[in-house]
């Protein structure tokens, strides 16, 4: 990790496939939203694991400006990270064991903390992750965090962006509608830079 107050992180030279004729170089900057834009397949989700370190690009290089503990990476598919029987539970590892902020977090997505894990929607265990990250983590990078969320969640979530923004959090997302970068302050578009 480097210490540089004016990103959150670089990317350089990165190639999701050495059969990529373009490289994406782009710095993500502090305090602001950033959006990583680009139709499906076009390896917007590809970079997000590869900033996670669950994804062994071929090419290319990402510094971190940041700590790990002070991000929150949510993938795809939250479903498949929530293990715990109750919610209360899983909201107190999300938030990092502080239980009024796990309560608030449970408030804001409307759910009982003595509630099965399992018996939550797609929608609220994304929101629970998102809301989670927001509440307790200075950056935070999500992937598709629109997706299985109706039309109220989704402004509900932007407006959440919005405020956690101005209280200092480094937001970054990846999205594939255009409808969706209403409130980036940045886009990284993957549809131009990777254009054949």
């Amino acid at each position: 990790m480097n210490n540089n107050n004016d990103k959150v992180l670089s990317v350089i030279d990165w190639r999701y496939s050495l059969k990529n004729k373009q490289a994406v170089s782009y710095d993500i900057s502090r305090g602001k939203i950033t959006a990583i834009y680009g139709s499906n397949g076009s390896g917007k989700s590809l970079l997000v694991k590869s900033i996670a370190d669950v994804f062994d690009y071929p090419s290319g290089k990402i510094e971190k400006f940041f700590k790990l503990e002070d991000c929150g990476i949510l993938l795809q598919s939250p479903e498949s990270l929530i293990f715990r029987e109750y919610i209360i539970d899983e909201a107190l590892l999300i938030v990092g064991n502080d239980m009024e902020l796990a309560t608030s977090l449970l408030s804001r997505i409307g759910v009982n903390k003595d509630r099965p894990s399992l018996k939550l929607s797609d929608g609220q265990k994304r929101l629970l992750f998102i809301y989670g990250y927001l509440m307790s983590k200075k950056i935070v990078i999500f992937d598709e965090p629109f997706v299985s969320i109706d039309a109220i969640s989704r402004d509900e979530i932007e407006r959440a962006f919005l405020e956690s923004k101005s209280a200092g959090v480094d937001i970054i997302y990846t999205a594939n509608r255009k409808d969706h970068l209403r409130i980036a302050d940045d886009v990284l578009d993957f549809n131009i830079i990777l254009k054949d």
